[in-house]
């Protein structure tokens, strides 16, 4: 486990853990969407043909992903699972690689929904566009969560009761 024992003032065990802070959770999270967006752009315009379609598509996911995104890092910051001692907290490669595919499953979901209401139910295109941004997000997101695993700033030791 991450967490190391602490001698306690009363006896009681008290364990350091890192985690991350709220604001690096939110620059997580506004980096990601600024990159996704970017993929679903063309992946939206690919299939539609067309610039409103895809803006519509983008918008419904910058709105409907970024509160989502900061929830499920902050959700992922409550456990230890995957995290290298070693490099102080940071995530282990497995780690990333889990957070990609369980982001990836909601976010394909969340993305194929907002692309056929959008599309006037074109479920069809839709899951092309859901398809293919599943594809390249799920390779570009464990990327990012491996360059974020490098990055010190925004951790920090936190003390824990012991169970």
């Amino acid at each position: 486990a991450l967490a190391r024992p602490v001698a306690a003032a009363r006896g009681a065990e008290v364990r350091m853990a890192v985690k991350e802070s709220v604001t690096r959770s939110a620059v997580k999270a506004i980096g990601w969407r600024f990159t996704a967006g970017i993929v679903t752009a063309i992946t939206s315009y690919f299939f539609t043909k067309s610039l409103a379609a895809a803006a519509a598509i983008v918008g419904w996911d910058l709105c409907s992903k970024s509160v989502t995104m900061f929830i499920g890092e902050r959700l992922w910051n409550k456990s230890d699972w995957g995290k290298d001692t070693a490099a102080k907290g940071a995530d282990d490669a497995k780690r990333s690689l889990v957070k990609a595919l369980a982001w990836r499953a909601f976010a394909a979901v969340n993305t194929f929904i907002g692309a056929t209401l959008l599309n006037k139910g074109k479920a069809g295109v839709a899951g092309k566009i859901a398809g293919s941004d599943s594809v390249v997000k799920t390779v570009l997101f464990f990327f990012y969560e491996r360059a974020w695993a490098q990055v010190g700033w925004g951790r920090e030791e936190v003390k824990e009761e012991a169970a």
